[in-house]
């Protein structure tokens, strides 16, 4: 049904049935376009947009005018393919296309050219069982990597259930493809289940992980603060930028509640598939949330003109995403709040995704005419007077 449903909308989101001819979605004439469980969506160096699918491990290619041109990878064993789609990004050199596969994926980073023609693979020599996700690649055939680490001794017993641990790391990884040096490293309680080998279910409010390159820096957050922090590419803390976007807040008895009903009411719990019917148990039984705060801040990307653009967390669907865009130093440029998330600013659009009531998920894009204050007020005018 999602894939009728979002098919329907692709055809009249592109005439711009809603916004106009101001605002335009990815759209297909050929099922091999349709972008069902969008991902990471970036402008390519070419001016292109690509998008990935969670659906099918494709990375899809558009147009600037939206129109699916062709599709890069597909799961799979085979060169330029994928056993479990991570991230993607584009060579230092601007000619490639990368990706890299998430956790019993292939142990390396495939490159492809823009057309999407097979290139060469890149070998990691990570021991372990490992995801890698959003991955930079820095001049020397090195990479900064985010690097997600399953470890089964990660699992420990809290009265009577048990808590699993996720690791994330952000790495230097050398031309050998070799974990050259170590940034940042947080772990933290992921998910609890009713046994200690699998079944478990994510808990709610997780610290974030959260960063951009920046000049030879990385700006992070964990958005447990209004504050961002700025480590060199040894792992020293170098700086502080101060922003004035509100701290996080308490997690409340009733979040924890609106959690747990979100799960008992779905579907899947009803009827008791899969690790419900395992682990289901383990809601009654998690009575205090491990964590006390619920993060601020669910995004965070660097414009065109190196200014910070931060996204808040939608902790309720009825109300719209608050966006700040910020300058070097933390100062306000401006705010706008829209009924979408995963907002980018590229060089030639400002792109978004919108969330249906059945879930479904459009990317769309305004294309870009002024400076990226003007564009942002004029996509907040554009979608709020549309409603």
């Amino acid at each position: 049904m999602k894939s009728v449903v979002f098919y329907i909308s692709l055809t009249l989101l592109s005439v711009g049935t809603f916004y106009g001819k101001e605002i335009i979605t990815l759209n297909s004439d050929f099922i091999d376009g349709e972008l069902i469980y969008p991902g990471i969506v970036k402008e390519g160096p070419d001016g292109k947009i690509y998008a990935s699918d969670y659906r099918d491990y494709y990375i899809k290619v558009y147009s600037q005018d939206g129109r699916y041109i062709r599709r890069i990878g597909g799961k799979g064993e085979g060169p330029g393919q994928m056993k479990r789609m991570g991230a993607f990004g584009f060579s230092a050199d601007k000619k490639f296309l990368f990706f890299t596969e998430y956790f019993n994926g292939h142990r390396w980073i495939t490159f492809t050219d823009l057309n999407g023609d097979f290139e060469k693979v890149f070998k990691l020599n990570i021991k372990g069982n490992y995801g890698t996700w959003k991955t930079v690649m820095l001049p020397g055939n090195r990479f900064l990597a985010e690097i997600h680490d399953a470890n089964v001794n990660s699992v420990k017993k809290k009265s009577n259930y048990f808590e699993y641990y996720s690791s994330k790391k952000l790495v230097i990884i050398n031309s050998k493809g070799i974990i050259e040096r170590e940034i940042l490293h947080r772990r933290h309680v992921s998910s609890i289940s009713m046994v200690s080998t699998g079944a478990d279910i994510t808990i709610p409010f997780p610290p974030e992980f959260l960063w951009h390159q920046y000049a030879n820096m990385v700006i992070f957050t964990d958005g447990l603060s209004p504050n961002l922090k700025i480590f060199d590419y040894e792992g020293e803390k170098v700086g502080e930028i101060e922003t004035p976007i509100p701290g996080p807040e308490k997690v409340t008895k009733k979040d924890l509640e609106n959690w747990k009903n979100s799960i008992k009411e779905s579907a899947a719990y009803k009827r008791h598939s899969g690790l419900y019917r395992i682990s289901g148990k383990v809601l009654d039984l998690y009575k205090k949330s491990v964590f006390s705060k619920k993060p601020n801040i669910s995004s965070l990307s660097i414009t065109p003109d190196g200014n910070i653009l931060l996204e808040a967390p939608c902790y309720d669907v009825n109300q719209p995403v608050h966006y700040w865009l910020l300058n070097k130093k933390g100062k306000s440029i401006c705010e706008i709040k829209l009924k979408s998330q995963g907002l980018r600013i590229t060089r030639n659009f400002v792109l978004y995704k919108n969330i249906d009531v059945d879930e479904n998920e459009t990317v769309c894009f305004m294309k870009r005419e002024n400076n990226e204050k003007s564009d942002l007020l004029k996509l907040e005018r554009i979608t709020s007077s549309s409603k």
